[in-house]
């Protein structure tokens, strides 16, 4: 793993890579993949966006109105 942070992580990141693979040879079987590597990065970014940032928010408890961007 490249950072520290994920080492515990190792099991759920080859699960997500075999699933992503499996979604990609799926894919191709119904469709024309004309670039196969980044398919299969597509895939792999969606499903770990989706494993491990799509409650991230509810991590914070501040309302967003407080916070202001120039």
């Amino acid at each position: 793993m490249k950072y520290e942070i994920n080492k515990d992580d190792r099991h759920v990141f080859e699960d997500l890579a075999y699933r992503a693979l499996m979604i990609t040879v799926m894919a191709t079987k119904k469709k024309v993949v004309r670039n196969l590597p980044g398919y299969y990065k597509g895939v792999l970014d969606k499903l770990v966006d989706e494993t491990y940032f799509k409650d991230i928010f509810m991590l914070f408890d501040k309302p967003v109105e407080g916070f202001y961007c120039p």
